[in-house]
């Protein structure tokens, strides 16, 4: 389980998907930027085109990470399939997963989400279980390097993807080191625009270990979605969007959930802001 800081014991906090769009600088940088001028709570490390960041300035990010009070989170590439038919690219996808732990590891990131790839030809149980070998291959490679964080599958937002809530849950379960990255955003669309009451996001809290509820990473964002699941995400306001952030906060209130939340909506900052203002203007509590 990450290690809290001050900010995770006396609640959620509130996170950027990468660099704020108002700032212009130094990646280390924009820790103060995040603490001082935008009062949020961390970042997550985008990797999604690859592990592009070297020891030296993880250590500085990390460093300035501390000095503000920030917690990070990190997304490993995008181009991962640990289902694939081809031996060369599982291969590639668990260096991907292990480099951004590593990497993550070094600036202090408490947990490493990735997507673990697509059902291909294959059935979900079989998938289900390829995933589990390959992920387990990885965390074997961690605890031989000394690499110390948690891994965090995803839930998906494509019907196509491994990813349901339901399997990224056993993930967590069966493995030590592993505990999901709950994105509700791509749960809405990969349930057909389910997640709009209250009632369904506490009816997934209460899938969830209490332990989990300690240290969650979670995702929101707006979210457009067709018959296949995700098309892409959305800023909160636009008149397409049909997910709501607030019945979620209101369910993690009631669940005294702790973690990060990540905004993942294209104006990463004003909506996390949005969220963070509502999460603290109060309301109900279990």
């Amino acid at each position: 389980m990450p290690k809290q800081t001050e900010r995770t014991r006396n609640g959620l906090l509130f996170s950027t998907a990468g660099m704020p769009h108002a700032y212009k600088g130094k990646t280390e940088g924009a820790m103060e930027f995040l603490n001082r001028e935008l009062k949020l709570d961390g970042m997550e490390i985008e990797f999604v085109r690859g592990v592009y960041m070297k020891e030296p300035q993880a250590e500085a990010l990390g460093k300035a990470a501390k000095e503000n009070g920030l917690t990070l989170t990190v997304h490993a590439p995008y181009y991962i399939n640990l289902n694939s038919e081809k031996k060369q690219t599982i291969g590639m996808s668990k260096s991907f997963i292990f480099e951004s732990a590593r990497i993550g590891a070094i600036a202090g990131a408490k947990s490493i989400c990735f997507h673990a790839g697509y059902y291909v030809n294959k059935a979900p149980k079989e998938t289900y279980e390829n995933m589990k070998k390959e992920i387990g291959i990885v965390l074997d490679r961690m605890k031989a390097e000394g690499v110390k964080t948690m891994l965090a599958p995803e839930v998906s937002g494509k019907k196509s993807q491994f990813g349901s809530l339901d399997e990224v849950i056993a993930l967590g379960k069966e493995l030590k080191g592993v505990q999901p990255c709950i994105d509700f955003a791509h749960l809405h669309a990969r349930t057909n625009g389910g997640m709009t009451t209250q009632a369904e996001f506490e009816g997934v809290l209460k899938q969830l270990p209490k332990k989990w509820l300690d240290f969650l990473h979670i995702h929101l964002s707006g979210m457009n979605f067709g018959d296949k699941g995700e098309k892409n995400h959305l800023v909160f306001d636009d008149p397409a969007n049909r997910f709501s952030f607030k019945p979620a906060i209101d369910a993690f209130k009631k669940f005294n959930v702790r973690g990060v939340i990540v905004c993942e909506s294209p104006n990463i900052e004003e909506d996390a802001e949005k969220m963070k203002k509502y999460y603290r203007a109060g309301g109900p509590r279990g």
